[in-house]
């Protein structure tokens, strides 16, 4: 059996090329791994075994016939389950949606398979994705992979999860006020969430409809940037299609800090409040920079004050937008929901429409304003989350998409990676904020610091 564990997706895409491994042996070495991992883990909802490798011989097969689809040919890959796949229930993490079977694959699943991934399964999530913990009702918690009793993050959880577990070559999850970032900081992977209608959601459950995102999240920077490859584009069927394509994304070339111009903000006390446990990201993060600095980055110092605004901004419409998504299962089945989305719902429908208007209003002139002010460095530099990764607790969740949520509002790219540990060993995330529609830019900041980084290599215990 091949040992995939801490394999990353361009060296499995090498080995399958190059007739090392076939995607069969591949698939299974996965499957395996999600049959000894997964029950403490609860990462997966649905594992589609039969489907998968089905699919992995039929890459095979193309593969001996000379039809190479790409660096994703042969290369499984989880879903978290807000996206359909034909012949699959999609929960979204709760109990009420209909349990027909998808009649099609979400847009983001139909173009995987076009690349000749292999589609491994659902991953498990917040309910609803209407939370930061994945400490679902229904599913059950999904543990984070460095600590049992410790939350993965959310909203998609079981995606970080299973990526850094070794029980996915790659995950696709989504992000409305940082729930791929999330995930990615607290279980120490690469996270991206693209701006705002780069990657297709048709066949996604909503959450929120003007902030949804669909982003990948992999071992590291590289990896993340091959799926987005898969994903990104225009969808004229999606109305919430930007109708762009991805910026020219060229993996070959070694990065650089050399010419790198990053912001780090001077002030973002409204994120923290000074306790050790967000002392030390904050200092890991400094550090980070630093190190770029001495490769070559030059800092620039920025004041950005809209990031609050934006970041609480986005928090109102989500409430707002997710309690009209569900307003008919609140009003008759509300014993169905679990607590604590059964009260963000609950918010939601109690905004008045001055508060919501001020809230759109806002965000109209903030994705005006912040592009703007950030338009001549490369990347803006902030932690991921506020602390690593916390026990399940519904309290020390509050606050978790301090960071992360603006980036939601003004429809920027964001990518999160891995910058360093806590004393306990807990991974710390690094957030990289570019401009619409520059997703590269972001990616060769985050691939520049893995480069750099000293942690790439560390994997938790026991996985």
């Amino acid at each position: 059996m091949i040992d995939v564990a801490g394999l990353k997706l361009a060296s499995l895409s090498h080995l399958i090329l190059s007739g090392q491994h076939t995607a069969e042996e591949t698939t299974r070495a996965y499957l395996e791994r999600i049959a000894r991992l997964n029950p403490p883990l609860n990462a997966y909802i649905d594992v589609f075994e039969d489907t998968a490798l089905a699919q992995a011989r039929q890459a095979d097969a193309e593969l001996r016939d000379g039809r190479y689809r790409g660096p994703l040919h042969g290369i499984p890959i989880a879903v978290k389950d807000m996206l359909d796949v034909e012949g699959r229930v999609t929960s979204a993490g709760g109990r009420l949606l209909p349990t027909t079977p998808a009649a099609a694959d979400a847009e983001v699943v139909a173009r995987l398979r076009q690349a000749g991934a292999v589609i491994l399964g659902k991953l498990n999530l917040h309910e609803y994705a209407w939370g930061g913990t994945t400490d679902n009702p229904h599913f059950g918690r999904c543990q984070n992979p460095w600590k049992t009793g410790f939350t993965p993050g959310g909203s998609s959880g079981g995606a970080g999860a299973a990526v850094v577990a070794g029980l996915c070559a790659a995950a696709i999850g989504t992000d409305t006020l940082g729930s791929v970032r999330i995930p990615a900081s607290y279980c120490g992977c690469a996270g991206v969430k693209p701006t705002h209608g780069l990657v297709s959601r048709r066949g996604v459950f909503p959450l929120a409809w003007s902030l949804d995102t669909v982003g990948p999240l992999a071992a590291d920077a590289e990896d993340a940037a091959l799926v987005l490859l898969a994903i990104a584009g225009p969808d004229p069927a999606d109305p919430y299609s930007a109708g762009r394509e991805l910026g020219r994304l060229s993996l070959d070339e070694e990065p650089s800090a050399e010419g790198i111009r990053l912001a780090v903000v001077k002030d973002y006390t409204y994120a923290h409040d000074g306790s050790a446990a967000e002392r030390v990201v904050r200092e890991a993060v400094r550090a980070a920079v630093e190190r770029l600095a001495a490769a070559g980055a030059e800092l620039i110092e920025l004041d950005v004050p809209q990031f609050q605004e934006a970041g609480e901004t986005a928090i109102t419409i989500a409430l707002a937008e997710a309690a009209a998504i569900h307003e008919e299962r609140l009003r008759s089945r509300p014993e169905a929901i679990g607590e604590d989305v059964r009260r963000r719902l609950e918010a939601g429908l109690a905004l008045s429409p001055a508060v919501l208007g001020r809230a759109y209003h806002r965000r109209q002139i903030l994705q005006r304003e912040v592009p703007e002010l950030i338009k001549r460095v490369d990347g803006v530099i902030l932690p991921t989350t506020t602390t690593a990764a916390h026990a399940f607790d519904p309290a020390r969740a509050i606050g978790t998409a301090r960071y992360t949520a603006a980036a939601n509002a003004l429809g920027l790219p964001a990518v999160s990676v891995r910058c360093g540990f806590t004393p306990e060993g807990l991974p710390i995330g690094m957030q990289i904020i570019s401009l619409p529609f520059e997703e590269v830019r972001a990616i060769w900041i985050a691939r520049t610091w893995e480069a750099l980084s000293p942690f790439a290599d560390r994997r938790p215990d026991g996985v």
